[in-house]
């Protein structure tokens, strides 16, 4: 499968042509059409800006097309979201060669889309409790089994749902993202995408804004609830890069990996509070620089 992956990567950089034509035919597969993108992510952070442009071109033509035809606003969300964005992100990956700067730059995008939202539209939770509504009807005529969540739950929901669309659309970007640094990276600097992850941490100003929404959300703060979802899965994966860090300085052995990811795993819930406190942690006391004086040093 590795080997796979190698030979279609070496044959979409070869030339132009064939990560254009590639790319379309990915774009026109329905269940393919992510790879479209990666394919797009790796052109940008190996060839830069122009090349990268090209690719994103041909493959937002055929949702243009849709559009237009269709006059339906999902294929704008894949215009915007699906390509123009992962491709921005790409550009400030290649320019700064930091994730760190990356994740923080796409959080801040994300609240700052988030809080317009709330600006232009105040009452959103009430349009997501009546999306929410229909579409749990809808799916209760094909799927008889199908739980219906009461008013109360369907309120709380219908107030983390667009940053809960957010997260949703980070997490797909940021995996695209990440395959297409590791393609590139097993292509032409083997071994360079496993220090990026593990270097990451966070600016102290990100803790500080994690603890004003933390404190808005205490005092009831529509904006706080939409805000959190973003902010939680920041620092979640900031604290997964320390925990993951710590271990490869500490020298764990695989059964000792194991056993941390299982725990991780059963212990989610608690794990995941506990990953947001050591990435809180880490933005204010470098715990990687501690670590590297205490274990390598002696």
């Amino acid at each position: 499968m590795a080997q796979l992956v190698h030979n279609c990567a070496r044959y979409v950089m070869r030339s132009r042509k064939h990560a254009v034509l590639l790319a379309l035919l990915f774009t026109v597969l329905p269940l393919f059409t992510w790879l479209s993108t990666v394919i797009m992510l790796l052109v940008t952070l190996r060839q830069g800006a122009r090349e990268g442009a090209i690719i994103v071109l041909w493959i937002v033509l055929p949702h243009v097309v849709q559009a237009v035809l269709q006059q339906h606003l999902v294929w704008i969300y894949a215009i915007l979201a699906g390509s123009l964005l992962p491709y921005t992100f790409a550009l400030l990956l290649r320019q700064t060669g930091s994730w760190a700067i990356l994740l923080q730059s796409a959080v801040l995008l994300a609240l700052g889309v988030i809080t317009l939202i709330h600006l232009f539209n105040p009452d959103i939770q009430t349009f997501w409790a009546h999306y929410l509504t229909q579409s749990m009807t809808l799916a209760k005529q094909y799927i008889h089994t199908l739980p219906i969540l009461d008013k109360q739950n369907l309120l709380w929901v219908a107030k983390l749902a667009t940053g809960l669309q957010a997260s949703i659309f980070l997490i797909a970007t940021l995996s695209n993202l990440i395959i297409a640094r590791g393609i590139q990276a097993s292509l032409y600097n083997p071994g360079q995408l496993r220090p990026e992850l593990l270097g990451i941490r966070l600016h102290k100003s990100m803790t500080l804004v994690f603890l004003l929404f933390l404190l808005a959300r205490f005092l009831n703060f529509t904006l706080a609830y939409d805000g959190l979802p973003v902010l939680l899965l920041l620092f979640s994966l900031v604290g997964w890069s320390a925990v993951h860090s710590a271990s490869v300085l500490l020298k764990l052995s695989k059964l000792q990996w194991f056993a941390l990811y299982i725990c991780l795993f059963i212990f989610l819930p608690y794990s995941a509070c506990l990953l947001i406190v050591l990435a809180c942690i880490d933005s204010c006391f470098d715990t990687r620089r501690y670590l590297q004086s205490k274990f390598i040093s002696h």
